[in-house]
């Protein structure tokens, strides 16, 4: 059985969820917080989150917590989705190895990913007392970068890919 399918359903699934939580997002971006959730991940300093949370009222804060939730799930929907892509990629650059091993650190992102929403949690529910924000900044910036990485090699193969077909076109 072929996997693009399989690939396809994950990757639907995956932009769902994306569309679903930027749509949650959206009440959350003020002047405090102008990149929403994505401020308050990397705020890094109990009186950096103190002041977001402050600019947010129940409502978003409710809506930033149901946010939190929901990203447990899209997790495991982006670490599987990514790794799918690695892998394909790989086999479009004939490097198998990498592609396995920048699969593989994405599902370290997914961990770190979960670490910054219990850190964030506990920041949301009591009070973000340090070390919490910190360890949240720390973690999405390397979760971040971790995904970046493994963006850029599904860039990679995908730029093989269209000029290997570029050339069967052509030839």
């Amino acid at each position: 059985m072929s996997k693009k399918p399989v690939f396809w359903v994950w990757l639907l699934a995956a932009l769902v969820l994306m569309a679903i939580l930027n749509w949650l997002n959206a009440p959350l971006v003020n002047p405090t917080a102008p990149w929403g959730v994505f401020s308050w991940q990397l705020a890094g300093s109990s009186q950096r989150t103190l002041a977001i949370l402050a600019a947010w009222d129940a409502r978003t804060q409710l809506l930033a917590a149901f946010g939190l939730g929901l990203d447990y799930l899209f997790m495991l929907i982006y670490a599987v989705t990514l790794n799918l892509a690695c892998r394909w990629s790989a086999e479009k650059l004939g490097r198998a190895d990498w592609g396995a091993w920048l699969g593989s650190l994405v599902y370290l992102a997914v961990l770190l990913d979960a670490l910054e929403n219990a850190c964030l949690f506990i920041g949301l529910i009591g009070k973000p007392v340090s070390p919490y924000p910190e360890v949240a900044a720390i973690s999405a910036g390397v979760k971040f970068t971790l995904i970046s990485l493994a963006l850029t090699w599904i860039l990679l193969g995908g730029l093989v890919a269209v000029g290997q077909k570029a050339r069967n076109f052509s030839g």
